[in-house]
């Protein structure tokens, strides 16, 4: 027979067993059907693949989507952001989820990469089933590059390309080949080969010093070389039979006397004006200079008048 205890507390010293089955909400379990009957948490080695969630007051054990994978083939939407925006809340799938939008040409499908944006960020393209003939007429080119749909190669275009280049101050450019047309002007100067100046070029001139019994006689300032009269004057004199004015004018101070006798220009002696002269023929004889006449009538030719 039932008793009941009616008492706001009671407290028992000691321990309470428990002899039956328990079999109503009301009934005391014991610490033993506690830990044999209730599941109060999850082993650290399955925390990846199950959790404990309170549904209701009512704490449930839910297994995580690592384990399960859950396909669905939706056959409504046109795309994945009309999927994404029209079918996907957020929360109806979760991680490893795979969709398939049977109705895009050819069929997509998508896998939940375990994002919680709530759109289709979410998913992931698994295998779009795309045909070789329909990846090459997903792709074009634009500018510079052309492409064969045909054959899915891409290649240069060359004079496109070139077009995209031109030449700026200093250079100049055709087919693609840019050469130098600048001055000296439009560049700058290095620190090495540097341009002429009127200063440099006098700069790098000086005139060198002489030994000690030489004279230099050139003078240099700011490009110009130069020599003075006055020193070129200084280095003159006059020797004999010379005068010499100090001023650039030498005349002449000697007699025959100052010139030595030469082997063709001889000077004038009595022994060599003598010795030039001779007489030939009968009635003249010559010695030393003197003529003597030594001819009789007979050696005379009788004239016209004097008989």
């Amino acid at each position: 027979m039932a008793q009941r205890f009616l008492a706001p507390e009671v407290t028992f010293e000691g321990l309470i067993k428990q002899n039956g089955t328990v079999s109503n909400d009301s009934h005391v379990i014991t610490r033993g059907y506690l830990h044999g009957n209730v599941i109060n948490g999850i082993h650290p080695d399955s925390a990846n693949y199950a959790e404990v969630i309170a549904d209701n007051g009512v704490n449930k054990l839910k297994l995580k989507p690592l384990t399960v994978t859950d396909v669905t083939v939706n056959s409504s939407a046109t795309s994945l952001s009309d999927f994404a925006n029209n079918v996907y809340d957020g929360s109806n799938f979760q991680e490893g989820d795979i969709v398939f939008l049977t109705s895009m040409t050819p069929t997509e499908c998508y896998i939940h990469n375990g994002g919680s944006a709530g759109n289709s960020n979410d998913w992931e393209l698994v295998n779009s089933g795309l045909s070789q003939a329909q990846v090459r007429a997903m792709l074009s080119a634009s500018s510079g590059v052309n492409y064969n749909s045909s054959t899915g190669e891409f290649t240069a275009d060359q004079a496109e390309i070139q077009a995209f280049f031109s030449a700026g101050t200093g250079l100049s450019y055709s087919a693609g080949q840019f050469a130098l047309n600048a001055t000296s002007d439009q560049i700058s100067e290095g620190s090495s080969n540097l341009f002429f100046t009127d200063a440099r070029a006098q700069g790098a001139i000086s005139v060198a010093s002489l030994g000690a019994t030489d004279v230099q006689l050139l003078d240099y300032s700011n490009g110009v070389l130069s020599v003075a009269l006055s020193d070129i004057f200084s280095q003159f004199s006059a020797g004999s039979g010379l005068a010499w004015d100090g001023g650039g004018e030498f005349s002449l101070n000697a007699d025959s006397d100052d010139i030595s006798e030469g082997t063709s220009n001889l000077f004038y002696t009595d022994a060599r004006a003598q010795s030039a002269i001779s007489v030939s023929g009968a009635g003249l004889s010559y010695s030393s200079g003197v003529f003597t006449l030594t001819a009789a009538s007979d050696d005379i030719s009788e004239g016209t008048t004097n008989l």
